[in-house]
């Protein structure tokens, strides 16, 4: 389907709504993000990003003054059931860290934009953990930066000058996360093994959220939702999620509880968060430094034809990781044994220096015998629950 389809929208009628967002996001709740996937954090700036879930790093991110922090959890790279315990137990933390810093907070479990990931298991994780009743579960996959758009209950994802349904698209056919359906009330019947059935998924459609008192009509139908249904938010630009916000905080401001499933632009409106520009290169590597490490773990063919063209800039090495050997517990030269570069390269590249860029992949194919790609595990190499707590640029 053509790009027209947006073209043929209503146009967006968001005047004052992120500024109101914004007022209601830094009086109502903390947002709490846990992140499946490195990934989340593309959209915002000035954050901390913790890889510590313990209860004390917890109820420090809750009082520091900010609207939002992260929580890296990974499990996309983990078996369902160990990404349900691990979410389980962040969640768990999460509340008692709550109660311990008096700080009250909404949870958004941040997935990926072509509805790959533990959806079921970790929504249903959550809501165990977090030990409070949840009004309704809300369904947000859309992601502008990477042309991914939800219209009519169907999920796009923009290839080229088409919007393609996801179901249609090479990520609907990953080993682990594919699925068939690209209307969300059905892929959400489709994840949760029929559980949910489509025909009880409530929507919000763009027309609402482009017309006349879009907020109050939002809140309305949220208000009105029975305790633990799905509903599905469309959206096509950033005014649909200011206005979708706006009514959800409005709602929250009421006592209700909603638990979001979103993609990466919902946060930034959620956090009442300004949209900056990609960091340029200078700010990425700091004054003086000519060097830079590019870790590429993702298998996908859109991701090997970017890798394509880094690897075509002058000054770049590739080294591959043999992530099966890797992983594997080995001796150190085994270990060494899985890096390697392409024959015929050197380190440094010939007449660049020692600061010069290299690009670390893993193999492009699955190792034999196994139903994950290289890449998955590699990105299984997690650090621990207390390596690191970091905070990104603004």
């Amino acid at each position: 389907m053509n790009r027209s389809l947006i073209d043929s929208l209503p146009p967006p009628d968001g005047a004052g709504n992120f500024e109101e967002v914004r007022r209601l996001a830094a009086a109502g709740r903390k947002a709490v993000v846990l992140d499946d996937d490195p990934t989340g954090t593309q959209t915002v700036h000035g954050l901390d990003v913790l890889a510590d879930w313990s209860v004390g790093a917890l109820a420090a991110a809750l009082a520091d003054p900010r609207p939002c922090f992260y929580v890296l959890t990974n499990t996309r790279s983990l078996a369902a059931a160990d990404a349900a315990a691990l979410t389980g137990a962040i969640a768990a933390n999460l509340s008692a860290a709550g109660r311990a810093s008096g700080v009250d907070f909404s949870v958004i479990s941040r997935g990926d934009s072509t509805l790959r990931g533990h959806f079921a298991e970790e929504l249903g994780a959550l809501e165990m953990g977090l030990c409070a009743p949840i009004d309704a579960k809300i369904v947000i996959p859309a992601f502008f930066e990477g042309g991914r758009y939800t219209i009519g209950d169907i999920h796009y994802v923009a290839q080229g000058d088409d919007l393609v349904p996801a179901a249609e698209t090479e990520f609907a056919r990953d080993r682990v996360f594919g699925y068939s359906h690209s209307d969300l009330p059905a892929w959400i019947e489709e994840k949760t093994g029929g559980a949910v059935p489509a025909g009880s998924v409530a929507s919000v459609d763009i027309a609402t959220l482009r017309g006349r008192d879009a907020a109050a009509a939002v809140r309305s139908r949220l208000l009105a939702l029975p305790r633990g249904a799905f509903m599905v938010v469309n959206a096509a630009a950033y005014a649909d999620l200011e206005a979708f916000t706006r009514g959800l905080l409005g709602a929250e401001s009421s006592g209700r509880r909603y638990l979001v499933r979103s993609a990466a632009s919902f946060v930034r409106v959620r956090a009442g968060l300004e949209a900056r520009p990609p960091l340029t290169g200078p700010e990425i590597s700091g004054p003086g430094a000519a060097g830079g490490l590019v870790v590429v773990g993702s298998y996908v063919g859109k991701t090997t034809s970017q890798l394509e063209s880094l690897l075509g800039l002058p000054g770049v090495a590739a080294i591959e990781l043999a992530v099966g050997r890797f992983a594997a517990p080995a001796s150190g030269a085994t270990r060494r044994a899985g890096l390697r570069r392409p024959r015929g390269t050197r380190w440094p590249p010939a007449g660049t220096r020692s600061s010069s860029r290299a690009g670390v992949r893993p193999a492009r194919s699955a190792p034999p015998g196994t139903s994950r790609p290289a890449g998955s595990s590699l990105a299984r190499l997690r650090p621990s629950s207390g390596a690191c707590r970091c905070a990104r640029d603004s």
